[in-house]
């Protein structure tokens, strides 16, 4: 059955060769090649036939274990439950399955009262007394069936009583009434060395990608030593399209056909081989010279072989994506790329003559609701009266240009409502003391705001459905790092009692997933990492870029573009259509080069076309080495450095530089564009250039200063301004009041001087 890949609820990586020689519409044999220092076979995969190779999750330890808490968590009260999730990978599967929990509690619970439940999926498989014994810390160890074992996701539910005395009242909100259920708590899967399948196709993009495991990427692209600009470009939006089907947003190495066979054997991976079958010049050479599928000069071949070393438990898979013409697999790449596509593929071979158009989506600006960050709807009742922590990312090309707000989309139990109105026909009729009310408190970055639910018919709202609309300052999402911790709580009165409480009493709130960030903001275009990946995206698709590579591109370049290329594409909600140019540039491409933003990869010697445009640039190098003066920067500690300023072929783009720092005999130097990214996330200061020190300390340069905090709300922050008006009128009020003084002092003097005569 197809598989509907989602996002891991919590946080959670093929190498195969096929020899022969050409022969339309026949399979090379298995043979048997010398790959690193392992000898290894490759044998192509044919069509509905089973094939069998080493599932991503087994490696060389007997399973899978799974650790679903990133930390230790406290249930308190009397009554409490949280949910946790897990995830059954794809493999052959034994029957030694279990859940095992590491908890501890108050020592002060009474035994014969106090208890702790185990559910997955609903289902109830353990319940224990919480003891002495117990109260230290304890193991308890739930064995799994074929329900709770089936591939995918499913749900953890640790639900406990506790009670310390026999006043109920007492016991609610005495801090003595605790479980700890620790970080160690896992869940082994019993997963065998081997998995089989016939539909290779159906299953894309496993094994590539496995969304939920520890790993999620067990994959690597290769392409043939010198690859077209095409071929890079498929293998980048091959790259980025199986990245964002996991959690972690991993990039995709890339490699050169000769060093991926240079490998240590030991450490191989699954693979995807995209190129031109007259491209490829080593092993993989006769894989692509004999045709796996019966397919003509204009059409797009995709297959797959295994791999298999010494040990029958270790082989990998391969995809192999050939044609006649760069071309061909350039345009027909959304096969595998495009989600509405890859959904229909099945088999183990297909070739495609041309690839059906794509109906481009009508633009809308990126939703940030609770679904597009992978949560889904929130329950509360008196039970489970908070939600887990949800982190809302605020994508970080927006410029904040004011107030946002967090529209929680709620709808509330027709029970709880009916409370709401008997209390309020009985308000002032006899009641004593403070009522208990109903209401919803939301918590981003630790600031609690409350909602009385008694307010909400007044608010916006459909029958029973409710929008609460949380106020968000542009300068609450700065300091946050535009990334909001947001936690919701519901206060429930138990309608039977404090002290006699009613289980399921039908007295809930929900939070749709569709619930939304809603954030002003605007696209600004500067030559700054302020808002990186802008300038180099277009509003919120990544099609106003180009790179620019060396001739000799190897994988180090590549698999440095993959990371930059993912972390850009990983922010964008439309299409993914940048270009790919490399050295050395004729004519034509300078031309097109004027009408993109362009980012270069690489050391600056390695660009002749920039030879011409050295007192354009914004920092002086010379072999590798820094010529000119950096402020607060020490040439000679330099590891890498990057900038952005003016395109040197179009001064109205922009273009940015990444590239390492010679230090002669050094050897020769080395980029990390991922700790410039890492650093990007969280800095949002208005800098045009980073340097990374061999310290391995990455900091900013800054800019000309602007603040990031809307002009709007530093009004508000400012003390007022008195305006014009009002002081022309006191200056012409102080002038007729000093007239009038010096009039009534020349008449006194007056009548002085006559009085004395």
């Amino acid at each position: 059955m197809k598989r509907t890949w989602k996002r891991a609820v919590l946080s959670m990586g093929t190498a195969a060769l096929m020899m022969g020689q050409y022969a339309p519409g026949l399979l090379a044999q298995t043979e048997t090649v010398l790959r690193g220092s392992l000898p290894v076979s490759f044998q192509p995969v044919k069509e509905n036939e089973p094939v069998r190779f080493s599932p991503n999750v087994a490696g060389t330890s007997p399973g899978y274990v799974y650790r679903f808490l990133p930390e230790t968590v406290t249930l308190t009260g009397v009554d409490a439950a949280q949910d946790f999730y897990y995830k059954v990978p794809k493999a052959e599967l034994g029957s030694n399955h279990y859940l095992e929990l590491t908890i501890a509690h108050s020592d002060l619970l009474i035994p014969s009262q106090s208890t702790l439940t185990v559910s997955v999926d609903d289902k109830p498989l353990k319940s224990i007394f919480l003891t002495a014994e117990t109260s230290k810390q304890t193991k308890l160890t739930i064995p799994l069936g074929r329900d709770e074992t089936t591939e995918g996701f499913h749900k953890i539910t640790i639900s406990k009583h506790g009670l310390i005395s026999d006043d109920l009242c007492n016991d609610q909100y005495n801090p003595a009434n605790w479980v700890k259920v620790g970080a160690s708590s896992l869940v082994f899967i019993d997963t065998k060395s081997s998995v089989q399948t016939k539909d290779l196709l159906n299953d894309f993009p496993y094994p590539f990608v496995e969304p939920g495991t520890d790993v999620e990427v067990y994959s690597v692209i290769v392409v043939p030593d010198s690859p077209s600009n095409d071929i890079i470009t498929s293998a980048l939006l091959l790259a980025t399209s199986l990245s964002s089907y996991t959690a972690t947003k991993r990039p995709l190495p890339i490699m050169t056909e000769t060093e991926w066979e240079k490998a240590e054997g030991s450490s191989r991976q699954h693979a995807l081989a995209v190129g031109k079958r007259s491209d490829w010049k080593g092993a993989l050479r006769g894989a692509a010279t004999t045709r796996p599928v019966d397919t003509n000069d204009k059409e797009l071949a995709i297959a797959y072989a295994s791999l298999a070393g010494k040990a029958e438990d270790r082989t990998k898979m391969m995809m192999l994506v050939t044609a006649e013409d760069d071309a061909v697999i350039r345009k027909n790449i959304d096969i595998l790329t495009n989600p509405s596509l890859n959904r229909q593929l099945a088999g183990n071979r297909l070739a495609v003559n041309d690839g059906p158009a794509v109906e481009e989506q009508v633009k809308r600006e990126k939703e940030l609701t609770l679904s597009s960050f992978g949560y889904d709807h929130i329950l509360l009742d008196e039970i489970e009266r908070e939600s887990s922590q949800l982190m809302l990312q605020v994508p970080s090309h927006w410029k904040l240009t004011g107030h946002s707000t967090l529209d929680l989309k709620v709808k509330v139990s027709p029970l709880l409502l009916s409370d709401l109105d008997a209390k309020e026909s009985t308000k002032g009729k006899g009641a004593k003391g403070p009522q208990s009310q109903p209401a919803l408190t939301v918590t981003v970055g630790g600031i609690p705001t409350t909602y009385p639910l008694d307010q909400l018919k007044a608010e916006d709202h459909h029958g029973d459905h409710y929008t609460i609309r949380v106020p968000l300052s542009a300068k609450q999402i700065k300091e946050s790092g535009r990334g909001l911790d947001v936690k919701i709580s519901a206060h429930i009165e138990p309608t039977s009692g404090a002290c006699v409480r009613e289980r399921n009493n039908g007295r809930w709130i929900f939070i749709d997933k569709e619930s939304s960030l809603n954030v002003a903001h605007e696209y600004r275009s500067e030559s700054s990492f302020r808002y990186w990946p802008a300038p180099f995206m277009a509003h919120d698709d990544f099609t106003d870029a180009a790179f620019l590579l060396p001739e000799k591109a190897g994988s180090e370049h590549l698999t440095q573009l993959s990371s930059l290329v993912n972390n850009i594409a990983m922010e964008t909600r439309g299409r993914n259509d940048f270009r790919v140019f490399r050295e050395p540039l004729g004519e034509q491409e300078k031309q097109q080069l004027n009408q993109y933003n362009v980012i270069l990869i690489g050391s600056l010697d390695q660009f002749p076309s920039l030879a011409s445009a050295q007192d354009k640039l914004l920092v002086q190098m010379q072999g590798g080495k820094l010529q000119s003066a950096v402020p607060n920067v020490i040439n000679e500690m330099t590891e890498q450095i990057a900038w952005i300023q003016p395109s040197v072929w179009n001064a109205g783009k922009h273009m940015a530089i990444f590239t390492p720092v010679s230090h002669g005999d050094q050897g020769p130097p080395k980029l990390d564009v991922a700790k410039f990214l890492d650093f990007l996330k969280a800095d949002h200061v208005n800098s045009h250039m980073l340097v990374m020190s061999k310290s391995g300390e990455v900091f900013s340069i800054p800019g000309e200063s602007e603040s990031d905090v809307p002009a709007s709300e530093a009004d508000e922050q400012a003390a007022p301004a008195i305006p014009l008006w009002v002081i022309f009128v006191m200056i012409g009020v102080f002038t007729v009041a000093l007239l009038f003084f010096l009039e009534l002092r020349r008449k006194e003097k007056r009548r002085n001087s006559a009085g004395k005569e």
